[in-house]
């Protein structure tokens, strides 16, 4: 996947641009609001990590341009401005969440990946074929159960070809999706080599075909193994336990490696952060004098600012303290006119700067690291669009509606067998489900095809959507039979396809959003009442947590607030 970090600080764009290599990401890096623009115009992109203090055009401003051109894309806000109006108004500018400076680099990492789940079109985080497991939110690729080791740039590839699973990748697009600008663009002879390691490491398994190379065009996955995916009867869930199992028993880097690449990270950009408290020093001098003008002032403001979240996220709790005790006096402000004022003012500010000076002089990182322990996510809300499952031998027209399903507000998952189109339905119920009619007609054995309908007539049923190349009356009165609900005849244009899934999905306009919040606490529900039923949002609350599956059943909620800290469960 591919990420955008707009932020002008180069401690914390070097500090988190290696968390995000580690989690095995492409990360594209802007120092500026304009720069960041520039990018997101020209790449596609999963996530933009997006620093709020930016110049030439700040995060806000920036967030508010990309929703006004409708770009859909997941913003995360980098703010050192811990204060709810902040908050509001980067939400309330289309940002999807959002972390305070200093951040827990850990928390961070464990941030993006809910998010990037949350925006996935997939109906599943671990990545699926045959009984090749990829999961993005520990990094980790199993056959069978074992664990297998790969490169970073292996990953990607095998992650790339998972994710787009009937698409032919030329070795340009393959250079296009996980080779940052910033890199030097490899030789076709790099992507070959890349290649020819992931299928020695798949061939010791068994899977050495798994990756096709069409000769003139680029490599895809090997169609047999979508085709036999029914013919693997390996237990999902046994698989993620050994997965598990093999995770925990591999060798435990990620504390000690983290720490390690924040230190590292720490004496080569430590420089920037000293320069920053000479500037400050400087000021105080000036100030001394009387003649700290309102631009060093502002400049110094900015030093200030910048060290808060600077040193915090590299553990140095106390300097981060400092500094922003310092920016809270600077923007005070100082009258010129009154020298008293500014004695005062001297005598406040400057044994913050000797601190700040003498702590970062003796260049120890914390125990208290930004790595200690780690933090459970927290996710903004998001709306959800609809699911669209597809179940169809036309790989041209899967790829079309694929394409063109987000214009219609629509996500899509694809299954190539029966068994699988039934496992997706069980993992996350679609919206709607768009079916061959001759691959359902030709099913065997015959109660595999009643089990997927019968999955979908479950109470609320899927409308079903069924493609025909027959227009005969035989045809229709059997579509009927199956519970189609639209019978679309080939040859027809994706759009109309999308249109008519549209038209059958959408909601009345009438209808509230719900939301349940399950907390012990009856006060809290006075208060987000009060909050939410005035912009029209329905809340229902329950304080016993033991009847909370039959109250989901009962109000099939748009949103749910859980309480961590419940009584029982």
């Amino acid at each position: 996947m591919r990420i955008l970090l707009v932020e002008d600080d180069e401690s914390i764009v070097e500090l988190v641009t290696a968390i995000l290599n580690e989690q095995k990401y492409v990360v594209d890096v802007a120092t500026d609001g304009e720069a960041g623009w520039e990018l997101i115009e020209a790449f596609p992109y999963d996530l933009v990590l997006l620093d709020i203090g930016l110049p030439k055009l700040d995060g806000i401003a920036l967030c508010r341009r990309l929703r006004s051109q409708k770009k859909q894309v997941l913003v995360m806000l980098l703010t050192a401005q811990d204060t709810t109006t902040d908050k509001l108004l980067g939400l309330d500018a289309g940002a999807d969440d959002y972390v305070v400076k200093p951040f827990d680099v850990r928390e961070l990492a464990a941030r993006i990946r809910a998010l990037l789940r949350r925006g996935s079109t997939s109906t599943t985080p671990v990545l699926t074929c045959g009984n090749l497991h990829l999961d993005p939110s520990a990094c980790e690729v199993t056959y069978n159960g074992q664990l297998l080791r790969f490169s970073r740039k292996e990953y990607l590839l095998l992650e790339l070809f998972l994710r787009h699973q009937h698409r032919v990748f030329s070795r340009s697009a393959i250079v296009d999706q996980i080779w940052s600008f910033s890199e030097d663009p490899p030789n076709e002879d790099t992507v070959k080599s890349h290649i020819k390691s992931i299928r020695r490491k798949l061939d010791a398994v068994g899977a050495g075909d798994l990756i096709e190379t069409l000769y003139g065009q680029g490599y895809r996955i090997n169609p047999a193994y979508l085709a036999d995916f029914s013919d693997h009867k390996s237990d999902h869930k046994a698989v993620a336990q050994a997965s598990e199992q093999a995770v925990q028993e591999s060798t435990p880097r990620p504390q000690q490696a983290l720490n390690h690449s924040v230190t590292a990270i720490w004496q080569r950009t430590k420089g920037v952060n000293l320069e920053r408290v000479q500037r400050l020093d400087q000021a105080v001098q000036m100030l001394r004098l009387g003649s700290l003008s309102p631009d060093l002032q502002q400049q110094a403001i900015q030093n200030a600012h910048k060290l808060a979240g600077s040193l915090g996220t590299f553990g140095f709790e106390e300097g981060s303290q400092l500094a922003q005790q310092l920016e809270n006096l600077l923007e005070a402000g100082i009258p010129q006119w009154l020298p008293t004022a500014q004695k005062r003012a001297v005598t406040r500010v400057e044994p913050l700067v000797l601190a700040l000076k003498q702590l970062l002089e003796a260049e120890v990182i914390s125990p208290e690291s930004a790595v200690a322990e780690p933090v459970t996510p927290v996710v903004a809300a998001s709306q959800i669009q609809p699911l669209l499952l597809i179940w169809e031998r036309d790989q041209d027209l899967i790829e079309a509606i694929t394409a063109q399903a987000p214009t219609y507000q629509l996500r899509t998952t694809v299954a190539t067998t029966l068994a699988m189109a039934q496992h997706q339905c069980q993992q996350e119920r679609p919206a709607v489900a768009l079916i061959d009619f001759s691959l359902l007609r030709t099913a065997t054995p015959d109660q595999s095809r009643q089990g997927l309908l019968a999955e979908l007539q479950k109470p609320p049923a899927v409308p079903i959507v069924l493609l025909s190349t027959e227009d005969s009356s035989k045809a229709r009165v059997e579509a009927v039979h199956v519970g189609g609900q639209l019978f679309l005849k080939k040859p027809i244009q994706p759009a109309t396809i999308l249109q008519a899934i549209g038209d059958l999905v959408s909601t009345p306009p009438v209808q509230r959003p719900k939301v349940l919040l399950v907390d012990d606490d009856p006060l809290v529900a006075q208060i987000l009442s009060s909050c939410l039923e005035p912009q029209g949002i329905q809340l229902m609350s329950l304080q016993d947590p033991t009847q909370f599956w039959e109250t989901l059943k009962q109000v099939h909620p748009d949103l749910l607030i859980l309480d961590v800290n419940m009584p029982t469960i």
